[in-house]
């Protein structure tokens, strides 16, 4: 079972994946609970720090500020949206388990059948 998504915001495919370490840099760096976040809106600077938090597992050379000018160049050229970014991170995360997905309503439905 995956624990992590793949992305593409550069010339290579890299993991996005939130391990307990990765979320404790996150909080760190930030001083933001993830958990206290679900359903709040997300600024630049809290949205470069997770996605960084997310890669770094994969590749510890990249710093808070290169993934800031990754991210930029790869809305500049199209290859990502705002949106995206936050369905990578969802994704991301429910890949994880620190989220679970939600039920669609065809599920909720079967278990009442």
């Amino acid at each position: 079972m995956k624990t992590y998504k793949i992305v593409r915001y550069d010339d290579r495919e890299r993991k996005l994946e939130f391990t307990f370490n990765a979320i404790s840099d996150f909080e760190i760096t930030t001083g933001l609970s993830l958990v206290d976040m679900s359903g709040n809106k997300m600024g630049f600077s809290t949205l470069r720090a997770i996605i960084w938090a997310g890669l770094k597992e994969d590749d510890e050379t990249l710093t808070i500020k290169t993934t800031g000018e990754m991210l930029q160049k790869a809305l500049q050229t199209g290859k990502i949206t705002l949106a995206d970014l936050g369905k990578d991170i969802t994704d991301a995360l429910i890949a994880s388990g620190i989220l679970k997905a939600k039920k669609s309503k065809e599920d909720k439905t079967e278990g009442n059948a």
